[in-house]
């Protein structure tokens, strides 16, 4: 029989054709499923109305279809799972081992310091150029009433210490020898005297720190680098002169010599010192000066007055 619906031939026992699947039995309301896995849901048509011909798409094959998506959805879960597994087992072997090298030699955390002169302003190398300037004893405080000692190195090679209103004129020499730094100091009359091993430590900021260190004995001496003071007294009350030994006098040899002034001030020189100071006539024959060292000091001269000679205590001086 041929199928009213595509017109292929099929079998007269066939109750659903097998092209189109079009119901063939009109006692069916409904096809039932074939052994082949095929189905098909149909509405009955009228028998006395002729079915047009067209063509109809063929259906997916149920068991073909669940099989192809079936292997798809094993083939992801496999793969996921694949993944997933390698890397559960890199996570539970740990991390890859590592060679180590143990190394015997120190390696220190701080950077080694360099080899240029001075780090951080830090004077690590120094020479006798470094002395130039004025010092004082580290641990010497000054006050209105007291007075501390000076020294003063200039590049000429002269060093001079200023104490109060005294002067003390000397030099130096450089003794050094490679690192081996060495100064001779000449003052005379002053605790400076002496040939010392000498260092050089600090900075710009916080100051500089000069230590001498005696060769002859264990005595060392630190400086501190400042500005040297000096001191000048008011003139004495009631100040009184005698004009006649007002100007300069000298020793014959030109040793040491006084200058009194009218102003009441007055100066003497002995061979490296120099006494700046204030006097004044308390009585006939005596001359009373008053000067600075540590404190004040006060000395009396006997002068008497022999043609143009200045005679004080027994010493002659010649006016110039």
């Amino acid at each position: 029989m041929k199928c009213s619906r595509c017109g292929m031939e099929i079998s007269d026992t066939e109750t659903i054709c097998p092209y189109c699947f079009e119901n063939v039995n009109d006692n069916l309301e409904f096809n039932n499923y074939r052994k082949d896995g095929f189905v098909a849901l149909k509405e009955k048509q009228p028998t006395n109305e002729k079915q047009p011909k067209h063509n109809t798409p063929k259906y997916f094959n149920v068991t073909e279809l669940n099989i192809f998506v079936i292997a798809v959805v094993f083939v992801l879960i496999v793969s996921v799972l694949t993944v997933f597994g390698l890397q559960f087992l890199k996570y539970m072997a740990g991390p890859e081992p590592v060679e180590t090298i143990y190394v015997s030699e120190y390696i220190p955390t701080k950077p080694p310091e360099t080899t240029a002169p001075v780090i951080k302003n830090e004077v690590k190398s120094f020479s006798i150029k470094d002395l130039y300037g004025s010092w004082k004893n580290e641990n010497d405080k000054e006050s209105q009433n007291t007075a501390i000692p000076y020294y003063t190195f200039d590049k000429d090679g002269t060093v001079t210490v200023y104490h109060g209103s005294m002067t003390y004129d000397g030099t130096f020499e450089d003794l050094s020898e490679g690192k081996k730094h060495r100064v001779n100091i000449r003052v005379k009359s002053t605790d400076i005297t002496g040939t010392y091993n000498f260092k050089i430590t600090g900075n710009k900021k916080d100051g500089y720190t000069l230590e001498l260190s005696s060769i002859t004995s264990e005595e060392t001496i630190k400086l501190v680098n400042t500005t040297a003071k000096t001191y000048n007294l008011d003139t004495i009350p009631n100040f009184k002169m005698d004009n006649r030994i007002c100007g300069n006098w000298v020793t014959k040899d030109g040793e040491r010599t006084y200058t009194f002034r009218n102003n009441g001030r007055m100066k003497r020189i002995t061979e490296n010192v120099s006494l700046n100071g204030v006097w004044t006539i308390y009585e006939d024959g005596k001359i009373t000066i008053k000067y600075m060292k540590t404190n004040v000091e006060t000395i009396e001269l006997n002068y008497r007055i022999i043609k143009e000679q200045l005679v004080i205590n027994d010493s002659v001086y010649y006016k110039q």
